[in-house]
């Protein structure tokens, strides 16, 4: 497995813990994490498609309100870690990983475009 999602793996759970703390502080104290699989579009359990279409996804979480609301949780991590490809990598006899910090930049939050389908397909299969 590559470096970076070996990091995404192992950060995981404190990114749902961080968000928790976040939703938890800035806007409702009783909200609760859940942990889910697969949901589903077009099951019995979610009313949110009618032609009979099967579809899945799996957010990392599901957050749930305390007015009954649902929304899907999705974390990103970026791994600050890189390697050299291969084609620049100098060549030794000791078969050396060598890896390097990657410099990010402070912006204001926003969201990658690559993501938005990703997080309408867990919103779609979610369903409440």
């Amino acid at each position: 497995m590559s470096t970076r999602m070996n990091w995404g793996n192992a950060q995981e759970a404190t990114s749902v813990l961080t968000a928790l703390n976040y939703f938890w502080k800035h806007v409702d104290a009783d909200i609760v994490v859940q942990e889910v699989g697969m949901c589903g579009a077009g099951l019995s359990c979610n009313t949110t498609s009618t032609s009979g279409l099967l579809l899945g996804a799996t957010p990392d979480a599901l957050l749930r309100y305390s007015n009954g609301t649902v929304e899907a949780l999705e974390v990103k991590n970026h791994c600050p870690f890189y390697s050299p490809r291969r084609a620049q990598r100098k060549k030794s006899k000791e078969n050396v990983h060598n890896f390097f910090i990657r410099s990010f930049p402070f912006r204001e939050p926003y969201m990658p475009s690559l993501y938005v389908s990703q997080l309408q397909m867990e919103m779609l299969c979610v369903g409440e």
